[in-house]
């Protein structure tokens, strides 16, 4: 965490990493206006003195190349927290841009987030920032709303996203492992093959299976999507094969979840609710399309990593970091309901 020995320089970078982001999009009269009201040595070092924020440093040869600052307090109504930590900043330089550097640090913001106890993290990202906004959405922050930011004398619309906080990395395939395993509640049936003879039960039921097909849906046509789009965008020959491959492999995946769900639907037809076996047929339907959304982690890594080296593929990233987190929507609405289900599975 910063010093107050590290003032001086963090101001520098604070300031160097700004203006290398917004520059080429803003006046330079706005962008003087903003940088001599928020950096200098004294007030960064009132930000490490303050005991509502946090700095954190990350070195390359005893020389700052990135920052992020954690700040405890309110959050406005859209985040929806109870006890809300915000990333107020988090600037990497260019020249560490591509070695894991943002990563690493945002990985360390998330942990510390959760042992200061915070239930959600969120931020601001201007609107007009799609590279910032894909880095987010992989690290599953969502849009809630959205505010003003000042821009000297330009009001900017800002993106407020939220993340809730869990123990988790962004997705990566790791066996059959899953990133959202470890914020959810174990969908554990009764061993007994008892019923859900209750209509409040069925249409439990029923709401999972709509929402897991729902999903299935979503993740065949974003596949689908990405294939058709980034065949026009300029890309990696080798990426751009990857891509193809994996979104191929996931319209598979969700094809079998189809069928799966079709074949239940078939057996729940010839009469009698369904029973646990059932209930764990489709629980396991959503793991399915949980571990074939894994594989786009290393992808988006790839993605990510040739952007910043080349900006001109930047627009592949964002594709598939955009078609990821409309899949991880569905996905989230299929989790809804297949807790509610488990429990259902658990009363009866």
């Amino acid at each position: 965490m910063a010093s107050e020995a590290d003032a001086a320089e963090l101001a520098r970078l604070a300031e160097e990493t700004f203006r290398d982001a917004f520059a080429a999009t803003n006046s330079a009269e706005n962008m003087r206006r903003h940088c001599e009201t928020s950096y200098g040595e004294s007030m960064q070092l009132a930000e490490i003195r303050s005991p509502e924020m946090e700095t954190w440093l990350v070195e390359d040869d005893d020389r700052l190349v990135a920052y992020a600052q954690l700040r405890r307090g309110k959050a406005p109504a859209a985040v929806d927290a109870r006890q809300p930590v915000e990333i107020q900043r988090f600037y990497v330089h260019a020249e560490a841009h591509g070695q894991g550097v943002a990563r690493a640090l945002m990985e360390h913001m998330l942990a510390r987030a959760g042992q200061l106890s915070a239930d959600v993290v969120w931020l601001g990202v201007w609107e007009s920032n799609p590279r910032a906004i894909a880095f987010y959405r992989k690290w599953e922050f969502e849009v809630v709303g959205e505010h003003v930011f000042m821009l000297g004398d330009d009001p900017q619309r800002d993106l407020l996203m939220r993340r809730v906080t869990c123990p988790i990395r962004p997705l990566r395939q790791s066996g059959t492992a899953t990133p959202r395993e470890a914020c959810s509640n174990r969908h554990e049936a009764s061993g007994a093959k008892q019923p859900m003879g209750n209509a409040g039960g069925r249409a439990t039921f029923s709401a999972a299976m709509a929402a897991a097909r729902d999903c299935a849906d979503t993740m065949e046509a974003q596949a689908a999507n990405v294939v058709g789009a980034v065949a026009d965008v300029p890309m990696d020959a080798a990426l751009r094969a990857q891509t193809v491959e994996r979104c191929a492999t996931l319209k598979d995946r969700a094809g079998r979840v189809t069928f799966e769900l079709a074949l239940l639907e078939a057996e729940l037809s010839k009469g009698g609710p369904p029973d646990a076996d059932t209930v764990r047929r489709l629980i396991g339907v959503e793991a399915t399309m949980m571990e074939a959304l894994a594989p786009l982690a290393e992808l988006a890594d790839a993605l990510e990593g040739a952007a910043e080296r080349d900006p001109a593929q930047e627009r592949a990233f964002v594709l598939v970091i955009e078609a990821t987190g409309v899949m991880l929507q569905g996905l989230d609405r299929a989790r809804e309901a297949t807790a509610a289900l488990g429990g259902a599975a658990r009363r009866m």
